[in-house]
């Protein structure tokens, strides 16, 4: 059960604290323009890929001319940071470092757009699409101020091959640049909130009409010295409408009245979460309703509170911690239902004894004057998935992957050279290089192309692909556990011939002749093919036994959880009956911003859309051994799925078994015989109240961050 967003109006225009409102689905961001009127419309940015707020907002203008249209992007930049990386003739290299871009279509219909990007020290990048030939005739400059620079572009209509627009045209277009984070380094804004800028439906919309509609919207905003500020624009129309703003766990009346309204709020409050974020809202009562945007602001902080793992199995009889928060400080443990099984000081470090404890989830909280902050810890009796035997097949039935005749839930790592598992044999899918158990399903490539590293990457059909297909359907795997994959990344170009001379050639079509071959020449094998782009999914989905997917705006995003679900269930309506194996990102989009929470809620979703497996990408840079309660759910999620899985594969969807389900979570049920099982998702990266009823009972406890949660009700009993 989702968030609902309210009216479309609010999200299409108020720019935008968390991103979570620029999809198609949840209100494209809009502005309506007069073209009759030389005057400067301006804006604030949304940012990609994650929902820190940057440390100031970075602003767009833009204003229409009888013969041009000019734009201004401003930049805010921190003392000493600006960073530049193109050099004449390489152009692209620019993107490396400080950027400012505009992206446009005139016309949305053609698929065709016009990109222009300059750094701090005027290089310009200009490209029809990707094709960087294109070199318009149009006014540039750059200018340095105290504490941003701003890039000035003046367009000719002529050079985008249009004209001025009139009213009732709909452009397409997006603002972008690097900003500094309210947590400390940089991240990428953009206007839509767009990850993938080359795709014209995640861009912004210009709408021009000659009666323009005054609509709410976030005019500025800034985190700095502690204090949190924001503006809010109301119109007229609204100005008796009340406004607020919730940081932390405390509500903030707006100051001021008419047409704006401001905060200057500490940051700070009693809950610090695992990555230093505050969750925000802000709110506007309006004669129609309440409408919410919410997100959540990145705090430079020092306070952490770390465990030695996640899962704690029989040998492990305590749980050794470090934390940087302020003297006196107490530590507690707590069951779900808020019982304290554990009071003490907590020292810079230490240790919380698991003695007599019996497996499930518990709580470490520690409390620091006004500060708090829990971890999930979960005691287990293994991190090794059930044993596979030596005669067991694999086979594919009803959708689902069998072992047995049993269905698993296949859970892999992508192939690293630095693997710090928690235990030997914890991955039932071997897809890499390391902690795979014995008998393991096998997941390997075919490879019949190579890559070739140039702009644009592109792969090339190798000449020997046919004896690679004879070798291949040559071996014998035993119980005939191997996933033969077609191609990773299938959505790169194919090419065919040498090198010096290559022959552009349809992937989708190569590898649906390759599928339909393979199939026939060995019908009780299985393969898959491998995506990363929704625009390819359809594409490749029939070119196989088994899909596998990974999204750039979730699996690899820094935020995971904001389009997870929604990815995963449209996949599921994709790929129909056919099992998909998921990616989700362990060192992607770097080796520190995943959270082992995310990573453990992501494969609970999995399991409750109807997903088969996952593979964790653990290369590029791998994932450090210090970051052993990472490694640990890494460990543990072949073991910890089965369970649930086996209910929700074999079950029936169950509408109408919850009653009454408040907040922010995930919520899935399903029928398997006497008992229905339930997974609920804490979606939030902050501590949730789960107020949960249903036709056979109710419970009501406290999830942690991004915690999931299984029950299973018997007629007339509580969870267990």
């Amino acid at each position: 059960m989702k968030l609902s967003f309210g009216r479309r109006f609010f999200w299409q225009t108020l720019l935008l604290l968390s991103g979570l409102a620029v999809s198609a689905e949840a209100g494209t961001p809009r502005l309506v323009i007069d073209p009759a009127q030389d005057r400067t419309t301006a804006c604030s940015a949304a940012w990609e890929g994650t929902e820190v707020l940057p440390a100031r907002s970075p602003r767009f203008a833009i204003s229409f001319l009888p013969e041009r249209f000019e734009v201004t992007v401003t930049v805010p930049f921190l003392p000493g940071e600006l960073r530049t990386a193109g050099k004449k003739d390489d152009e692209e290299a620019m993107f490396l470092g400080d950027t400012a871009e505009f992206l446009v279509s005139p016309d949305p219909g053609s698929g065709t757009y016009f990109h222009i990007a300059m750094d701090p020290e005027g290089l310009c990048y200009t490209a029809r699409k990707r094709d960087t030939s294109w070199e318009p005739r149009i006014s540039r400059s750059v200018t340095k101020h105290d504490g941003f620079w701003e890039m000035r572009l003046g367009i000719p209509y002529a050079a985008l091959g249009t004209t001025r627009p009139r009213p009732g045209t709909v452009w397409r277009a997006n603002f972008a640049a690097k900003v500094p984070s309210s947590a400390g380094g940089k991240l990428g804004a953009s206007w839509s909130g767009a990850r993938d800028f080359h795709r014209i439906e995640d861009m912004g919309e210009l709408v021009f009409s000659s009666r323009p509609e005054e609509t709410p919207r976030l005019l500025s905003w800034k985190i700095g010295d502690g204090v949190f500020e924001a503006v809010l624009f109301v119109p007229e129309k609204y100005a008796g409408s009340r406004a607020r703003c919730r940081l932390g766990e405390k509500t903030w009346p707006a100051r001021g009245s008419g047409l704006l309204r401001k905060w200057e709020i500490p940051v700070g409050g009693n809950y610090l979460f695992p990555k230093n974020f505050i969750p925000v809202e802000i709110a506007l009562e309006t004669p129609g309703g309440t409408d919410r945007l919410s997100g959540r602001i990145g705090v430079p902080c020092p306070h952490t509170l770390e465990t030695d793992s996640f899962h704690y199995t029989p040998d492990m009889t305590q749980v050794r911690f470090t934390h940087t928060f302020p003297q006196p400080a107490e530590l507690r443990l707590k069951t779900p239902e808020g019982r304290i099984l554990f009071r003490g000081s907590a020292p810079a470090g230490g240790a919380v004894p698991l003695a007599g404890l019996a497996p499930g989830r518990y709580t470490l909280e520690l409390r620091s004057g006004t500060l708090r902050t829990s971890r999930l810890i979960v005691l287990t009796r293994t991190l090794s998935p059930r044993p596979v035997g030596r005669e067991e097949k694999f086979e594919i039935t009803d959708g689902l992957f069998r072992l047995g005749g049993k269905p698993v839930f296949l859970a892999g790592g992508s192939s690293t050279p630095r693997a710090h598992l928690q235990g030997q044999h914890v991955f039932n899918l071997k897809s890499g290089n390391c902690g795979s158990q014995p008998g393991a399903v096998s997941l390997r490539g075919l490879p019949t192309y190579k890559l070739i590293r140039r702009r644009p990457a592109v792969y090339r059909l190798k000449p020997e692909a046919e004896k690679i297909i004879d070798a291949r359907l040559a071996e014998t795997p035993p119980g005939n556990r191997e996933i033969c994959r077609l191609c990773y990344e299938a959505q790169i170009p194919l090419v065919a011939g040498d090198e010096k001379s290559p022959r552009p050639a349809d992937a989708a079509a190569h590898y649906a002749r390759q599928y339909a071959m393979l199939k026939k020449r060995a019908p009780e094998r299985y393969f898959s093919i491998h995506v990363d782009r929704p625009e390819a999914l359809e594409k490749f989905i029939g070119s196989c036994d088994v899909f596998e997917y990974a999204s750039w705006r979730s699996s690899y995003a820094r935020n995971m959880m904001r389009h997870l679900v929604e990815d995963m269930e449209r996949l599921r309506g994709k790929a129909g009956k056919k099992p998909v194996i998921f990616w989700l990102g362990g060192s992607i989009p770097d080796g520190e911003c995943r959270l082992a929470e995310e990573l453990r809620a992501a494969a609970y979703c999995a399991v409750a859309c109807g997903l088969n497996g996952v593979v964790i990408h653990l290369g590029h840079g791998g994932l450090r051994p210090e970051r052993r309660r990472l490694w640990s759910v890494i460990s543990g999620i072949a073991a910890e799925m089965q369970d649930v899985y086996e209910d929700f594969a074999a079950g029936t969807p169950e509408p109408g078994f919850v009653t009454e389900l408040s907040g922010d979570f995930f919520c899935a049920a399903r029928r398997c015989g006497g008992k229905v099982r339930v997974i609920v998702v804490n979606m939030r990266g902050s501590e949730q109240r789960l107020r949960l009823k249903t036709r056979s009972g109710e419970t009501d406890e406290v999830l942690t961050p991004f915690e999931p949660v299984s029950f299973a009700w018997e007629t007339g009993e509580k969870p267990h």
